[in-house]
């Protein structure tokens, strides 16, 4: 259990005209609010709530740093977006990390006033690698959406309406981006870098798709999320199950919106929501047999649940399967033969019972997930290293150069 969980909830649903109102984002941060006191003893709360006209720039930025910067080793920092997301033309420095030339991220309730900026994903990361400096457990929480569509999408069979304004055309300029942080780099002629930091992203949608918000007046992903965490004893689940369930409910109520679990920079995915203890089942993933393609899958793919299964097929990925209402009997073990983005299918070594259509499945054996490293340094000491570097000593070292 955690020593402290520092919680920073943000909902926005009155923005001005020409951005658009939204209904459920006050709602969302109020019944989140409610599972924290609900689950966790007030001593171990530290809440800090902005709300509409609370919510600007300045203030969300400034109760980052003050509010969730309290948070020590040990401790827990959640931060909360509900509202509007959008996208952008970011600053041309940016162009070497994303090609599309885009900034995406969240509309503050002044954002689109008058020299006003929306907070970007790129200030997100300063904020967070500020925080992770103090090694607490840092989660977030996005619902909204991360679509370039220029309009509101409405939901006509359903009722439900996007989370998602206008997009912005003009070039957004380097220095505009928090305190300066990067033209300041530009500026003493460092490399640009975008801050990377130890923390989970829990997000409503993946880059391109709307998050929906319910005729209820309530995020599809928010009340989603906080209905699995009450299924399973009030948050004792880790964030690789929890993402399973919570993206396979979103599906069956909204269209088009997959839930998205990024956990960066070592993150322990398995870990327990907010700190809490995973249940024993917190490792285990759906199977079922998929009667179109007349095959057994596994609701686990490339890139989910997190942290992926490896595309990789000299990387055997085995998985024990259990049965009963309870998934407690041990059925037989089965091997990833395909692997597909979100599901990958099984060759079991078992003749399966034909009144069993689902398993449960607990991943034996996970192959390490490569990791980026970028070579930079004198000219000299890095062509050595390079050299140095043979794909017979990267085999034995576990490392690959690639361009």
């Amino acid at each position: 259990m955690a020593q402290k969980i520092y919680a920073l909830l943000v909902g926005i649903n009155d923005y001005a005209p020409e951005v658009g109102r939204l209904a459920g984002c006050l709602n969302d941060v109020d019944h989140f609010n409610e599972y924290l006191t609900s689950n966790f003893n007030k001593s171990e709360l530290a809440i800090e709530v902005l709300k509409d006209s609370e919510a600007t720039r300045g203030n969300i930025i400034k109760q980052f740093r003050k509010h969730l910067g309290k948070a020590k080793a040990g401790d827990v920092a959640v931060f909360q977006y509900c509202g509007h997301g959008a996208r952008w033309k970011s600053a041309a420095a940016f162009k070497e990390f994303y090609p599309d030339g885009k900034d995406e991220g969240l509309v503050c309730y002044d954002s689109r006033g008058p020299g006003g900026y929306d907070l970007a994903d790129k200030e997100l990361a300063v904020l967070l690698a500020e925080l992770a400096k103090k090694d607490a457990h840092v989660a977030v929480l996005l619902d909204c959406c991360h679509s370039g569509s220029g309009t509101r999408n409405v939901n006509a069979f359903k009722g439900m309406k996007a989370r998602l304004t206008h997009e912005v055309t003009k070039e957004r300029p380097l220095e505009s981006y928090v305190d300066g942080y990067y033209a300041e780099r530009q500026k003493k002629k460092e490399r640009l870098a975008i801050p990377a930091s130890k923390h989970i992203l829990l997000a409503a949608c993946e880059r391109t798709q709307l998050a929906q918000e319910t005729v209820n007046s309530s995020g599809v992903f928010t009340d989603t999320l906080l209905e699995v965490l009450s299924k399973s004893g009030g948050g004792n689940i880790s964030y690789a199950d929890l993402f399973v369930r919570c993206r396979a409910a979103v599906r069956t109520r909204a269209e088009d919106q997959s839930p998205q679990f990024e956990p960066y920079e070592n993150f322990d995915a398995y870990a327990g929501f907010l700190g809490r203890a995973a249940s024993g089942a917190a490792h285990r993933h759906r199977v079922y047999f998929e009667v179109d393609s007349q095959a057994w899958k596994i609701d686990a793919g490339a890139v989910a649940p997190v942290p992926g299964i490896p595309t990789d097929s000299t990387k055997v990925v085995k998985v024990a399967l259990y049965r009963g209402e309870d998934a407690a009997s041990f059925a037989g073990n089965a091997a990833i033969v395909k692997v597909g983005p979100q599901t990958s299918v099984l060759q079991l070594d078992f003749p399966p019972d034909p009144e069993v259509q689902q398993y449960q499945a607990e991943i034996t054996n996970m192959p390490a997930a490569p990791m980026f490293v970028y070579l930079e340094g004198e000219t000299k000491g890095t062509e050595v290293l390079k050299k140095a570097l043979t794909p017979e000593v990267g085999a034995a070292l576990g490392v690959e150069l690639t361009d």
